[in-house]
């Protein structure tokens, strides 16, 4: 991932990308800088394994892909309860990663996916809320349909797995 942000990488030569501080402690810190901070960005002074727009391409699809799994946002194993989109769901709002509600409907748990990372750490209001039965059947009807025996035999052999009959 350090060699796909590198400017070098794109035959750039820069200069002031960090900055480095004494803590308290007496340790140093270094913190990366935005690009407009540098001291010295020039573009294309050397060969470069890629051109520079196509570097450019590389880190607005890189943003793009950490949008959904950042430090915040990250994958974390299922809990109890039967929602389908546990630890999946991340908000249309605001980005963050939604959490599972359960209440029960008769004797059944039913899921409702909220967004309360804003609420959770500032007190701030629930940023949304959605019912989580109907988006659950429409997923679990959409899983079925595209999940087919062939298609799991095709995503098995692809991958190298075993095909059991």
């Amino acid at each position: 991932m350090q060699i796909l942000k590198n400017p070098r990488y794109a035959g750039a030569f820069f200069f002031g990308r960090t900055h480095t501080r004494k803590t308290v402690d007496g340790r140093h810190s270094v913190d990366l800088l935005p690009r407009e901070q540098w001291l010295t960005l020039l573009p294309d002074v050397h060969p470069g394994y890629i051109s520079w727009m196509e570097y450019e391409e590389n880190l607005r699809r890189l943003h793009e892909n950490a949008q959904a799994f950042g430090l915040e946002r990250r994958k974390s194993p299922p809990r109890e309860g039967p929602a389908l989109l546990q630890g999946l769901a991340v908000c249309g709002r605001c980005g963050e990663r939604m959490t599972v509600r359960y209440h029960l409907r008769g004797t059944h748990p039913v899921p409702d996916y909220v967004c309360q990372r804003a609420g959770i750490e500032h007190g701030d209001a629930i940023c949304q809320g959605i019912p989580g039965a109907g988006l659950d059947e429409a997923i679990g009807e959409m899983l079925v349909g595209v999940v087919t025996p062939l298609a799991l035999e095709v995503a098995l052999t692809v991958t190298g797995g075993i095909v059991c009959r």
